[in-house]
């Protein structure tokens, strides 16, 4: 139960990771 509670919220952290650094460049850019 523990490894499946760590293993569902890696993916959400990622693409929220990604997402912000896409944020931070474009903001970088602009």
């Amino acid at each position: 139960m523990n490894q499946r509670g760590a293993r569902v919220p890696s993916p959400i952290l990622i693409i929220s990771y990604e997402t912000f650094r896409l944020h931070a460049g474009v903001l970088q850019k602009g």
